[in-house]
């Protein structure tokens, strides 16, 4: 009943124009269901605005039948490790993919393309999609590398935050390794999150704007959510001064080009790993023979993908946790 009213109440505040059948022509299970899908195609959350937990969204991952799962594959139970983990990031090559061709239908990085990321659209809302399914397979490939996907991107963003000193390259958008004389840190010293705390920087400072303040307490952003952890990747860019360079497409083409990085590091491994590790059925990478170090590249080329993407859904104005538990709700992919 709840919801129902919800949905009347959202749809008298917003005035939707869409037309419809008389009420007295259809039974009120209809309008609501029809009131329901219209909304959703609108990218209109009925439930509350309380931020999702990335918790939350793991249960209902784990709970969910999903086809991309581990547990769900027909022929997974004499499946090595090594095989599965590149299963997913196959998978997530082709999301990423859809994402991108997504791109070529909406318009380019201008004042047009500014305007219609700030209005709900259908094609908005296709391209909402692909970034959730984005995040799923980030955490599917996560999940199968025995990898936290939160703590994995809190501990690269505390590194980036030494790559990348405020004070060196506001306004800039080299590579870290041109401040790596002040660092320390180049292409093969300094790059390890192994031994990474993940809250010592997050907790010291308050969002200076308005809008960035909301959902902090004592200016502490809530790092459990994704919502907080788009609130913290938005702090360090504006420290930054890189919102110019934080465009829909610049984003995407970075973050395609993460994806690419990650899947070098399983391009030669093969699907039966050899060694120790030889067809072993194990919850992560550690147990069928990849070092600390090697698992460790993998943690921080998933983190800067994700990391990426939590970016491109805030400047897009998308809320990647409603989509993605939306799309875990009804679809269950």
């Amino acid at each position: 009943f709840k919801k129902e009213s919800t949905l009347i109440t959202t749809l008298i505040v917003l005035q939707i124009s869409t037309p419809f059948t008389h009420p007295s022509n259809l039974p009120e299970r209809k309008i609501l269901s029809a009131l329901s899908e219209t909304l959703d195609n609108m990218s209109i959350s009925t439930d509350n605005n309380s931020p999702i937990s990335f918790a939350s969204i793991e249960q209902k991952y784990a709970a969910s039948k999903m086809p991309s799962s581990p547990q769900c594959r027909d022929n997974d139970e004499s499946s090595p490790t090594i095989a599965i983990a590149r299963d997913e990031v196959f998978r997530l090559g082709s999301m990423v993919g859809e994402m991108c061709s997504s791109f070529l239908k909406v318009p380019r990085d201008s004042k047009e393309g500014k305007s219609f990321w700030e209005t709900p659209s259908s094609q908005k809302n296709e391209v909402s999609n692909h970034m959730g399914r984005v995040f799923l397979a980030l955490l599917s490939v996560a999940t199968v590398c025995g990898i936290d996907l939160r703590t994995s991107i809190l501990k690269k963003i505390e590194l980036n935050g030494k790559k990348y000193p405020v004070e060196l390259c506001k306004g800039k958008s080299g590579k870290y390794t041109n401040y790596s004389k002040h660092t320390g840190i180049t292409k093969t010293e300094g790059q390890s999150t192994i031994d990474t705390p993940t809250n010592s920087s997050f907790s010291d400072s308050a969002e200076s704007n308005d809008d960035c303040a909301t959902n902090s307490q004592d200016g502490v952003d809530d790092t459990n959510t994704i919502d907080g952890i788009s609130r913290v990747i938005r702090k360090f860019a504006n420290e930054r001064l890189w919102n110019r360079y934080h465009t829909p497409r610049n984003i995407t083409l970075a973050l395609l080009g993460e994806v690419g990085e990650l899947a070098e590091l399983f391009q030669w491994k093969g699907d039966i790993e050899a060694g120790d590790g030889l067809n072993k059925i194990e919850p992560n990478l550690c147990l069928v023979g990849w070092t600390e170090e090697e698992i460790d590249k993998v943690s921080q080329e998933i983190a800067d993908v994700s990391i990426y993407l939590v970016r491109l859904a805030d400047v897009c104005n998308v809320q990647l946790d409603e989509v993605a538990t939306r799309l875990l709700d009804n679809e269950g992919i």
